[in-house]
């Protein structure tokens, strides 16, 4: 379902016309909406989500975003420019970096069966196939839940 957030879920229709091909956008740790009512019900309906824009069009696709890192394809405000690099100094103290994290958290939720990464160069599908299937140790999402930065309703112990 080509969806720019959860709040247009089933509730508003969006599901009951899910054909299953179409990605989700935004599963990603520094959105929210879909863990309240997209994802529950693709999970209690047995659809598969994809889950598109998990860099979210820039921010989370370096180890540490620069200034004017784009957010939702416009400068991220200072405000989210922080929390990336506050996710990002959880992510150094394990050797983690944040396309890792990126790419991995939205596969943490039952619903989600895959994920879409946008490259436009030979050299970001070579970062972005390098930085696909690590395992995130379990300590990085929980420190992550004590810094504030990760919502406690997300699945990320599977």
């Amino acid at each position: 379902m080509g969806l720019h957030a959860g709040r247009h879920s089933a509730q508003h229709g969006g599901l009951a016309r899910a054909d299953g091909r179409r990605p989700y956008r935004h599963a990603v740790p520094a959105r929210r909406g879909a863990l309240d009512e997209l994802l529950p019900a693709c999970t209690d309906r047995g659809v598969s989500v994809l889950a598109a824009s998990v860099f979210n069009s820039g921010l989370l696709a370096t180890a540490r975003p620069a200034e004017g890192a784009t957010f939702d394809y416009a400068p991220a405000a200072p405000r989210t420019l922080e929390r990336a690099h506050r996710i990002a100094d959880v992510c150094d103290t394990h050797g983690v970096t944040l396309p890792e994290l990126a790419m991995a958290f939205p596969l943490r939720h039952p619903a989600v069966s895959g994920i879409v990464v946008g490259m436009r160069t030979a050299d970001e599908v070579r970062r972005n196939m390098a930085a696909f299937g690590p395992e995130i140790p379990a300590q990085v999402w929980d420190d992550l839940r004590s810094e504030g930065l990760l919502d406690e309703r997300a699945p990320v112990h599977v």
